[in-house]
């Protein structure tokens, strides 16, 4: 006859059953053709009332006398609770076997039946009595005919999961080896209402514990085939039962382990604590190679020179290891120690390159240099560190007032602390392996002095500065590395990103005047430096004005940014990306402006400039000329200077104005809407380009300068002296165009 569970509470009448999901699965089984009502009971646990629905249910496609031990007609127990809808179910009979796909379970206990591959609040989303019934059918005929666990699905773990905890240092082995110590912090969490012990292993500073001291062994196991799933021991001989059932003699490799520890002076003999960290390479079948890994740990209240004598490894007469004359450990002639472990899930810390795969990142880069460590750069630094992605170096002069910690993925510690170096602290404390080096300097002299040999070499440079300093000091650079340089627009709602090609053809400070061409004659600048920008003051100097902008935008187009550079690391081409957001909307628009190649001459011995422009404006020029041919025709020229170092850039060449006089050898600009189009220039632009002077077309000669292209320069020389900027003038002709400057720099 076969031997079933009793009822574990009180038996009642079905229709006394008070929850729903007890009455639904009621009229589910009654309903079912293959399902046998048995009984119900009801049991009281803490604050949850329990109902157990017990049913025999039928599996015509079950194979009689399978080898897995299911049978055709199998008592199954429903357990439902007043706290959730979805029942636990059990096998209810005693001799059921063990198979894989079953929940942690006690012995002589019901075994609990694993159902479902999502997790509960999946699964409660379609939930009804009768699928559950179905799937209890599904589950019984899988394992009767071995197929349970299907192919696809990944090995299963050898062990539960225990309600302690450890975390290891992802760098163990090697800091063990080395001679490092370590000290355990012990943590009680609560989770689900449930009481977690989480030990969190850390290396000891020096000779300072704050937490208590451990000696911890790892041991790595020989693979072992998956299969069944053991609730994990309490006592070292049910965890040599357990492993000895798994072709693994436990026992010897804690005994190999021991000698070891003695052997290599590890850790010390006497610390009162130690733990064992077993790590299990898994297989799918014998033949197969191991699939994954499970590390399971126990720890126990006993010195390493405790467990060397109780496992028989020193001889206590003599101190010796217990070895024979051909240095081989002698078997263990002792009983093996009964006293308690305590079972623990080991959860190791990421390193680099696992969170490079947990990010999702296919590639990685080398070295890299980020300038300026405010908001933007900090959560840049933030999200490559976290992610896995480069060894970086970061530099900045800066120091941290209280305003700034508004926006920066920083803790405010670090408050009057140099950003650079507090970037190295709070990162590597929290990621040892991500190495940040935080450089207290100015950028440009730092990277034209290479300083320690860091600059040159790098792979990439980010310049999130917030300034025009450093990427137009950069730019003249012939040996540098490849730039990119990432920034907000002041409004706070939008991200630009200014890429180099990897050859450096076009650089940072052309790339900045074709973003300004771009947001000249794009709709994309309609908005770009919105006006009436909200700001507050951060300090008493008149320079301590800073503009209003949270930090869920910082990290909504920081995040945008850290991925668009990494992509584009990968790309060798130059690129001007514009992104803008819509914050009532939620939309975010791209605007990818093509990047043109640059011009660059030395107007030496005219206005003692460097004059740079590009493929752009060159077209412009050309179509405008030849849309007036026979005549003449010209306007204004829009560029900036950077007057200390002697560079001037050509952005835009306006069209000529309608009350212009053009005739084929002479050409006079009209006034009219010009002063207009140079207010709506800086406002698009944000005042960064203005008038610079003049541009006029020669119709079937050269772009030689004439008589009257020499007078008008003088007086476009006179015109602008007020600011002490030079005058430009560019002329095109067929297939040929000139720039000469003259006044500012040359006096």
């Amino acid at each position: 006859m076969t031997d079933f569970f009793e009822p574990l509470g009180e038996e009642i009448d079905a229709v006394a059953a008070r929850l729903g999901s007890t009455r639904a699965m009621l009229t589910a089984i009654e309903h079912a053709s293959d399902c046998e009502l048995v009984y119900v009971f009801k049991r009281q646990r803490g604050n949850v009332q329990q109902e157990f629905v017990v049913c025999d249910i039928a599996c015509d496609e079950i194979p009689s006398r399978n080898e897995f031990g299911i049978r055709y007609r199998e008592r199954i127990a429903y357990c439902f609770g007043s706290d959730k809808r979805l029942p636990s179910t059990y096998a209810w009979r005693k001799t059921f076997p063990i198979t894989m796909h079953q929940n942690c379970s006690h012995p002589g206990e019901p075994k609990s039946l694993c159902l479902y591959e999502e997790s509960d609040d999946v699964t409660e989303l379609r939930w009804t009595p009768q699928r559950h019934l179905q799937r209890t059918q599904w589950w019984l005929i899988q394992a009767a005919q071995g197929r349970l666990h299907a192919e696809e699905q990944a090995v299963e773990q050898l062990f539960y999961v225990p309600k302690t905890t450890i975390v290891i240092p992802h760098d163990l082995h090697a800091g063990l080896a080395k001679g490092k110590s370590v000290e355990v912090d012990i943590l009680l969490p609560k989770v689900g209402g449930n009481e977690k012990v989480f030990l969190k292993v850390d290396w000891c500073n020096g000779g300072r514990v704050f937490g208590r001291k451990v000696n911890i062994l790892e041991i790595m196991s020989p693979d072992i085939t998956h299969g069944r799933i053991y609730s994990p021991a309490t006592k070292f001989t049910g965890m040599a039962e357990q492993f000895d059932a798994m072709g693994v003699d436990i026992v010897q490799l804690i005994r190999e382990r021991l000698v070891k520890f003695v052997e290599s002076s590890q850790g010390d003999e006497d610390v009162k604590d130690t733990a064992f960290v077993v790590t299990l390479p898994i297989r799918r079948r014998d033949a197969l190679a191991h699939e994954r890994e499970q590390r399971i740990g126990f720890y126990c209240f006993r010195t390493v020179k405790d467990l060397l004598v109780d496992f028989d490894v020193k001889v206590v007469e003599n101190g010796l290891l217990n070895k024979d004359a051909s240095g081989s450990l002698r078997p263990m002639e002792k009983a093996l120690p009964d006293y308690a472990i305590e079972p623990m899930e080991v959860l190791r810390t990421s390193p680099v390159a696992m969170r490079r795969v947990q990010s999702g990142y296919a590639g990685n880069l080398r070295n890299g240099v980020l300038v300026g460590a405010g908001a933007l750069g900090g959560a840049l630094l933030d999200i490559w560190v976290r992610g896995g992605w480069g060894s970086w170096t970061v530099v900045d002069e800066d120091v941290f007032k209280p305003h700034n910690f508004t926006r920066h993925v920083a803790p405010n510690f670090g408050i009057g602390r140099n950003k650079a170096e507090y970037a190295q602290h709070y990162l590597n404390y929290h990621f040892p392996d991500a190495k940040v080096v935080g450089v207290n300097a100015d950028a440009c002299k730092w990277a034209a002095d290479n300083t320690d040999g860091v600059f040159l070499p790098a792979d990439l440079v980010i310049d999130a500065s917030a300034s025009l300093t450093y990427p137009r000091e950069v730019s003249s650079f012939g040996n540098a590395p490849r730039h990119m340089s990432a920034f907000f627009a002041p409004g706070g709602n939008d991200a630009v990103l200014l890429v180099e090609d990897i050859r450096r053809k076009s650089r940072l400070s052309y790339l900045e005047a074709q973003y300004y061409r771009a947001l000249i004659e794009l709709p994309v600048g309609d908005t770009h430096f919105a006006p009436g920008l909200s700001t507050f003051r951060s300090g008493v100097s008149c320079r301590d004005i800073s503009t209003v902008m949270s930090h869920a935008r910082v990290l909504s187009l920081s995040s945008l940014l850290a991925d668009q550079i990494r992509l584009a690391n990968d790309a060798p081409k130059a690129q001007i990306l514009i992104w803008q957001d819509n914050l009532v909307t939620g939309e975010r628009c791209l605007t990818n402006v093509e990047v043109r190649k640059a011009r660059v001459i030395d107007d030496r011995f005219g206005s003692g400039f460097k004059v740079v422009w590009d493929e752009g404006v060159e077209e412009k020029v050309f179509r405008m000329r030849r849309e007036a041919l026979p005549n003449e025709t010209g306007g204004v020229l829009i560029g900036y200077f950077d007057i200390g170092r002697k560079w001037a850039y050509i952005v835009d060449a306006q069209p000529s104005p309608p009350d212009s006089v053009a005739e084929p050898t002479s050409f006079k600009r009209g006034e009219k809407g010009v002063e207009a189009s140079l207010l709506e220039v800086m406002a698009r632009t944000g005042g960064n380009a203005y008038y610079i002077g003049e541009w006029h077309s020669h119709p079937g000669r050269s772009a030689a300068m004439s008589g009257l292209d020499r007078i008008q320069l003088d007086e476009l020389v006179e015109r602008v002296s007020s600011d002490g900027f030079p005058a430009f003038q560019l002329i095109v002709a067929e297939g040929d165009i000139k720039v000469h400057g003259k006044g500012g720099a040359r006096g």
